[in-house]
């Protein structure tokens, strides 16, 4: 640091990970963003970071409580679910219309197979989102990190 700004800009990807999460952690923000931010990291950092420094972030009462981690998932995987349903609708239209022009087959939309879809993607959001959201927050990050 050189007159209240960084000396170097020459550092690794990891390195300027590491910078920022100093950064960040000195100004002691309310809310941390951390989607994927060990990924990056070497094996020994990861451990610091999942062993010392989110448990001491933790104590200062920052973190995500089991309840927030379950909507989180919920909401993701609904969101996900439900894109995907609609571009199924809007890609099975579209096909329908292409072979009803190539062969001369008359084609319909059908609001209820719409509607059946988006069904479909919303329960498969809710029943493939639910289990990993009850599991995450009981996950010492360290072993689900094995698997990784």
């Amino acid at each position: 640091m050189e007159n209240g700004a960084f000396s170097t800009t020459k550092l690794s990807k990891g390195q300027r990970k590491r910078l920022a999460l100093l950064t960040v952690y000195l100004q002691d923000r309310p809310i941390y963003v951390f989607d994927e931010w060990a990924a990056d990291q070497d094996p020994l950092f990861k451990e610091v970071f999942y062993r010392q420094i989110l448990p001491e972030l933790k104590g200062r009462g920052k973190g995500a409580s089991p309840k927030d981690i379950l909507r989180q998932f919920l909401i993701e995987g609904i969101t996900l679910c439900l894109l995907g349903g609609f571009m199924g609708i809007v890609v099975g239209r579209g096909s329908s219309l292409l072979v009803g022009r190539l062969l001369g087959w008359p084609t319909q939309p059908s609001l209820l197979a719409a509607l059946a879809a988006v069904t479909v993607s919303v329960t498969v959001g809710l029943t493939f989102g639910y289990y990993p959201a009850l599991k995450a927050p009981r996950l010492d990050p360290i072993e689900a990190l094995r698997y990784e």
